[in-house]
């Protein structure tokens, strides 16, 4: 038998929903399906106000913009905790217009003076019917109320300083920060997400030094909150998360795909406008590592690029890979079967790759700087495509000269002296089929036996 909505509503808030509220909900769902529908709006009704009870008993002090002083706190407290008086309690500080804890819309008060006389008529009313329908509607209400539409004043100020504290102590990186964080979540209503995090990112660029590192520490955070409630037990909490990274000016959503690759398909598939030109130029301002090489990657999955421009991003990016992604690309390479490879082979990225190598790593005259970041690179090609004739060639005409990339000549020196058949290979090329004699190739700066050079 298929679930009733409020029932999945609790399955997917069981940690959020407070365990009193549950019970009460349960047994609202269980009077219902017993056509009891007075009794299932009256638990209900006990249950909304519980729920909301639960939100401010954590507050610890008056939240400011409210008008409340200390001691009306301590006294809505001390009501809050007496079993005759929490629920008229809750109810008198929805209905007020001033000195509340809520933001609250006139609308709402009306729906909720709608429901109070509604659960009246149903503990001590008799003329008037109660139906089904009535039970749905207040369910209803009561979801979308506390999780899209109550807004308690000093709710995430009571929650941030410990989370801040904890923070600063592990650090974001730590297990023990994670399940803290996701404990906090558990008590966060999905419509305080967006100022959580806003009052989060507020306190990094107030107390971290740098700009640049307090976004970088943002972009942390969110990726961990983002891994966190990525579950159907956060699923309204997700919803909220990716509204805010979409809608947010500062951590825009190309810039969080770049830092966390895994979530390109869900932001793209929510964002509408036009964000793929928008991750392409992203990658572009970035040196590659091995994140923007996986948003490479998603890129070349993506069903709704073209070809064309596919076949572009693989020759463009084979000159901006460096040294630094290499065993990503020894654990593609070691899967011919897998997606990663075959896109790959399929946009010729490896081809395009040995080119880089031959017209810009290899050649004279080169930029050294820019070699000798792919010092390692130019070896792995000889793994991958071997001693080819145009490679020795290069090799040969560059290292015979006095000024060359040292780190290139370094890595290819090395791999030739611990891999001495393709040094000897190396040089059958270089004498049978390119007419080069065993002195030239003496001192050429990469032979293994070569010593006269700052290489030693």
């Amino acid at each position: 038998m298929r679930q009733l909505f409020i029932e999945e509503w609790i399955q997917r808030n069981i940690k959020t929903i407070p365990d009193s509220s549950t019970i009460l909900l349960r047994e609202s769902i269980s009077s219902y399906k017993a056509n009891a529908y007075r009794a299932a709006i009256v638990m209900a009704w006990i249950a909304f106000l519980n729920i909301i009870k639960e939100r401010l008993i954590i507050i610890n002090s008056p939240p400011e913009a409210t008008g409340l002083t200390k001691e009306n706190w301590l006294g809505i407290k001390k009501d809050l905790e007496n079993e005759r008086k929490w629920d008229d309690t809750v109810l008198n500080l929805l209905l007020r217009k001033n000195k509340t804890p809520f933001m609250i819309s006139e609308e709402d008060q009306e729906m909720i003076r709608y429901w109070r006389d509604i659960r009246n008529i149903c503990a001590h009313g008799k003329r008037y019917t109660i139906h089904n329908f009535h039970v749905e509607a207040f369910w209803q209400f009561l979801i979308d109320f506390t999780e899209h539409r109550l807004k308690i004043y000093g709710e995430v100020e009571s929650i941030l300083p410990d989370v801040i504290e904890v923070y600063k102590a592990f650090g974001i990186n730590s297990p023990d920060f994670k399940r803290y964080l996701q404990e906090v979540l558990d008590r966060l209503a999905p419509n305080n997400i967006h100022e959580f995090l806003e009052k989060f990112e507020m306190w990094l660029s107030q107390n971290v030094y740098s700009e640049e590192i307090a976004e970088y520490r943002f972009l942390e955070f969110l990726a961990t909150i983002y891994d966190i409630t990525n579950n159907p037990e956060f699923k309204d909490h997700h919803e909220v998360l990716l509204k805010y990274i979409n809608e947010n000016p500062k951590i825009t959503p190309e810039m969080f795909i770049t830092y966390h690759p895994q979530s390109f398909e869900e932001i793209v598939s929510t964002n509408q406008e036009g964000i793929i030109p928008k991750i392409i130029n992203k990658l572009k301002e970035n040196r590659i590592g091995e994140k923007e090489f996986s948003v490479f990657l998603y890129l070349l999955k993506y069903p709704c690029l073209d070809e064309t421009t596919k076949e572009r991003l693989s020759k463009e990016f084979s000159r901006r890979v460096s040294d630094n992604i290499l065993s990503v690309l020894d654990q593609i390479i070691s899967d011919d079967h897998s997606i990663e490879y075959k896109l790959l082979i399929r946009y010729r990225f490896l081809e395009h790759l040995k080119d880089t190598v031959l017209s810009a790593v290899l050649d004279y005259p080169t930029d050294f700087w820019y070699a000798n970041n792919r010092s390692e690179l130019s070896v792995w090609i000889i793994k991958v495509f071997g001693l080819e004739q145009d490679f020795v060639k290069k090799i040969v005409e560059l290292f015979s000269k006095d000024n060359y990339p040292y780190e290139v000549a370094r890595a290819l020196k090395k791999y030739f002296a611990t891999n001495l058949d393709d040094w000897k290979k190396f040089k059958e090329i270089a004498i049978k089929n390119l007419g080069y004699t065993e002195k030239d190739l003496k001192n050429l700066k990469i032979n293994p036996k070569y010593s006269k050079s700052n290489l030693e």
